[in-house]
């Protein structure tokens, strides 16, 4: 079972609305859509898009659903309290399905480090692939990761 991280793209400052409400900038929707053909073309499987229900967050999901021809599921549980035993209920709802997690700082990078002892800074537009090696004990192997810059540079940006 592949799970896969994603952090949103760069988004807009607050400036008068509520950090729910913040959407991507035109960069980080551009930076989102080049990581999508990315995904696209390593032809990336997943049985759900999970992702917070932040806009920032639906919008970065939408373009990799997209990408990959699946819908979105907004879920709470994807928000700043995202963790291991979110990721636990969500591998316990799918059989051996692959599944993507769009969510935000730092709970994605605390969640990556606890399941595989990987320490990385998922900076926005970051995607890691995690291979689960144990469903019982939450465990897994970092796979790959893409930081914003190299999926820049795998799209030909």
């Amino acid at each position: 079972m592949l799970l896969y991280f994603v952090r949103h793209g760069e988004a807009e400052p607050a400036r008068g609305k509520t950090d729910e409400e913040r959407e991507l900038t035109a960069a980080g929707l551009a930076q989102v859509q080049r990581a999508a053909g990315v995904i696209q073309r390593m032809a990336v499987q997943v049985e759900v898009v999970y992702c917070s229900p932040r806009a920032r967050a639906q919008q970065t999901a939408a373009q990799l659903a997209q990408a990959l021809g699946k819908q979105v599921e907004v879920s709470r549980a994807l928000d700043f309290d995202f963790g291991p035993s979110a990721v636990t209920d969500f591998v316990h709802a799918h059989s051996t399905a692959d599944l993507m997690f769009v969510g935000h700082e730092p709970t994605m990078s605390n969640t990556l480090e606890t399941i595989t002892g990987a320490r990385v800074i998922m900076r926005p537009g970051s995607i890691a692939c995690v291979e689960l090696t144990s469903r019982a004990t939450l465990r897994g192997e970092l796979v790959w990761f893409g930081s914003p810059g190299l999926m820049d540079a795998l799209a030909g940006s």
